[in-house]
């Protein structure tokens, strides 16, 4: 009956607008995957220094500018790559949703860019105004002409999004 009714609302969602709290909830698991990828790759770090030289193994400090620094911009490429290739990222994919353009084509690496650069850099404001926006659009749709769209289907065509 529960999977039955899932169903359902998937359907009816289906090509519609998503919302703050579920583009939110994509962020999340998005941000929180890429800070683990960022220490395993500390941690990876580590252990070659360890094996090429004497130190003993330690986790290194880069420092929270290097830390932020690295984080954002390792943030930035895996945003760019998933919205220019899928449409989604895998935070996307757990919610169900994906990144098209207003008229509901798949994003160019460009565009895909710059919108990855303004809710990285600005991610409280971006974020923040798809709660006031009628278009469930951040400053990162707006400026790239995008939208995230409820789409639970693999890639097979084009997700337009309602108007």
């Amino acid at each position: 009956m529960v999977v039955k009714t899932e169903r359902r609302r998937s359907v009816a969602l289906q090509g519609r607008r998503a919302g703050f709290v579920t583009r939110s909830f994509a962020a999340a698991i998005d941000v929180a995957i890429v800070f683990v990828s960022f220490l395993a790759a500390l941690a990876a770090w580590a252990v070659i220094l360890y094996l090429l030289s004497d130190d003993p193994l330690e986790l290194p400090d880069p420092g929270a500018v290097a830390s932020g620094t690295g984080m954002a911009v390792l943030l930035i490429v895996v945003l760019t790559l998933a919205w220019s290739g899928p449409g989604r990222t895998l935070g996307d994919v757990a919610v169900g949703l994906r990144v098209v353009t207003e008229s509901g084509e798949n994003l160019r690496w460009p565009r895909a860019l710059v919108r990855a650069v303004i809710v990285v850099a600005l991610p409280v404001f971006s974020m923040g105004w798809i709660l006031v926006s009628r278009k469930n659009a951040g400053w990162h749709d707006l400026a790239c002409r995008t939208t995230v769209v409820y789409d639970r289907r693999p890639r097979s065509g084009h997700s337009r999004p309602d108007e």
